[in-house]
């Protein structure tokens, strides 16, 4: 995974460069942090000083305002240049003082919830422990002035580190904070029940379909996209398709009859999982189709082909790819329209395959006694999902009934607990209040 400072939530004068891993412009309430948060796991990554007058790194939730000062923000933890670090707000003394040119390593420890800052190279000792009450972290930089700006460039991991610390002082599982590289040794577990080997497995949001074809302004624009047809009639141009304007007006229209095609060129090979359509007149409704796929833009496979359908009229039908593959231009070809006119289209997305969530859930991952591949597969990182503490759910109340139980009146009450989400539970206490 690629990781850097975050372009889209950054502080209004932090400046991005060199594929946003250096930043500047940074100040006391101008603030920059990396993107993919970590809720688990183990953590190395080297921030180097390009001006480090006063210059705060560390970590702080995802959430973190980066247009405000977060110093006192809940879960902030920073190693400042003066050689203090500040915790939750607390200034305290704490290591070597560090300036322009010093390499900081950050090491964060999210299963045992330790964090260590190193100075080229040499750990200045853990700085905060115990900080159970964090559910995720980001990288963060900031100042501790508003009038001084704070400049660093950052290696998550992309390239060698120059001051990796020593694996025998890590403990297990320790990666880059890009996941790229392997600092210690990696221990794997499964756990044992009556059904096989089994992993918990995190589960995943949703993930919607979304376009691969960008607004377009013009058939050039936006750059390096381009749209273009066998013909045109007028200013009924390509991407007059693709601007997602219905209007009545805006449409592509063919200055023949079929066969016409209408093409979509990306900035690189994409795959498509299905594709919408839209016709801009009744008249000049295409019936007849078929979805091609090139990446030379001159020998093409068919996707998908349609006949005797009638599109909606600027509104969009969507068709499934049943064979998706990477291509960088994508055409509707099209064979026929009603009553053999001229062929319009008042829109063509091309979407990306829309992946439903999936819960959190053991996976049973063998059956016997697992290999050794198998175990560095499939295997977890952390046992920590096995931690448990008490918890109350919330009150049910119960349902009134009228008819009579065991001789007496009463109420009946239900509540279903998912036993498969407590692979250890104990004991459960029912309380009538």
């Amino acid at each position: 995974m690629v990781v850097a400072w975050n372009p889209t939530d950054k502080g209004s004068t932090v400046g991005l460069l060199t594929g946003n891993l250096s930043a500047t412009g940074i100040l006391q309430t101008r603030n920059v942090k990396s993107t993919d948060p970590k809720t688990n796991g183990r953590w190395y990554c080297e921030i180097k000083m390009d001006g480090a007058n006063f210059t705060l790194v560390g970590i702080a939730p995802s959430n973190a305002n980066m247009n405000a000062n977060i110093a006192s923000t809940t879960g902030f933890c920073c190693y400042y240049a003066n050689g203090n670090k500040i915790i939750e707000g607390a200034n305290t003394a704490y290591g070597a003082s560090y300036t322009t040119s010093d390499i900081i390593g950050i090491f964060v420890d999210f299963e045992d919830k330790q964090i260590t800052f190193y100075k080229n190279g040499i750990s200045q000792g853990v700085a905060w422990s115990g900080f159970s009450h964090m559910n995720d972290f980001v990288i963060v930089t900031t100042s501790g002035t508003i009038s001084n700006n704070t400049n660093v460039t950052a290696n998550f991991g992309a390239k060698p580190f120059l001051y990796a610390p020593v694996e025998s002082s890590l403990p297990s599982n320790v990666f880059s904070y890009d996941g790229s590289q392997q600092l210690s040794r990696v221990d794997k577990s499964l756990v044992q029940d009556g059904e096989g080997y089994k992993a918990y497995v995190k589960g995943k949001e949703h993930m919607p379909s979304v376009n691969l074809i960008p607004v377009m302004t013009s058939d050039t624009a936006p750059a390096p996209y381009a749209s273009s047809a066998s013909s045109s009639y007028g200013g009924y141009t390509a991407f007059n398709a693709f601007n997602r304007v219905f209007n009545g007006t805006s449409r592509w229209i063919a200055n023949t009859v079929p066969p016409v095609w209408c093409k979509i060129s990306l900035d690189a090979p994409k795959k498509a999982f299905s594709y919408q359509l839209a016709t801009g007149e009744f008249s000049q409704a295409i019936t007849s189709w078929i979805l091609q796929g090139s990446n030379d833009n001159n020998a093409w496979t068919d996707l998908d082909t349609v006949t005797n359908h009638t599109l909606p009229i600027e509104s969009y039908e969507e068709f499934k790819i049943n064979v998706p593959n990477e291509y960088q231009h994508y055409r509707i070809y099209a064979t026929a329209t009603l009553n053999n006119g001229l062929a319009s289209l008042s829109g063509f997305t091309l979407l990306t395959e829309d992946v439903p969530a999936t819960p959190d859930m053991w996976k049973t991952v063998s059956t016997v006694t697992p290999t050794q591949q198998r175990f560095k597969d499939d295997g977890m990182d952390s046992l920590n999902v096995l931690n448990r503490k008490v918890t109350t759910l919330a009150p049910k109340a119960m349902l009134d009934k009228s008819e009579t139980l065991l001789g007496e009146e009463g109420q009946v009450f239900a509540y279903s607990i998912d036993l498969k989400k407590y692979l250890d539970i104990r004991s459960i206490r029912v309380e009538v209040k």
